[in-house]
């Protein structure tokens, strides 16, 4: 496993007052040390962040089913694209799945070696938010 290491100098670096009220919930103290542990602060809000996405999740699919139902229902054929209704999430969730799949090295070779973790994070979290709204 690896040792956590010192910060390496930042080119990005988040406003003073924004990560105070950002961080601020989430941040986790070294009870030994009493430092604050970037990393457990960072593990500390993806869970955060998990619950809301999963329960965004829910509503997008069965909103995606109902509408592609509708479609095939006004085209007057039992099917949408070429398949079922009920078979357009599972369709869209392979898709997804499989280019996050594919994707992930490269992702996480980048994150890994190099000292854009928290750049990445927000884009991420960015993309993630503006793909389901």
């Amino acid at each position: 496993s690896e040792m956590a290491s010192p910060a390496p100098p930042r080119r990005f670096a988040t406003p003073k007052w924004l990560s105070c009220w950002l961080e601020f919930p989430f941040r986790v103290k070294n009870n030994q040390t009493g430092e604050y542990v970037e990393e457990a602060t960072a593990h500390a809000m993806d869970y955060s962040a998990r619950g809301p996405i999963n329960q965004c999740g829910s509503f997008v699919g069965s909103a995606m089913i109902r509408v592609a139902a509708v479609k095939a229902m006004k085209a007057g054929t039992p099917t949408i694209y070429g398949m079922k209704p009920s078979s357009v999430l599972t369709v869209a969730s392979l898709i997804v799945n499989i280019s996050a799949g594919v994707t992930m090295p490269f992702v996480g070779a980048l994150v890994d070696h190099t000292d854009h973790r928290k750049i990445m994070g927000t884009v991420s979290a960015f993309i993630m938010t503006v793909a389901v709204a």
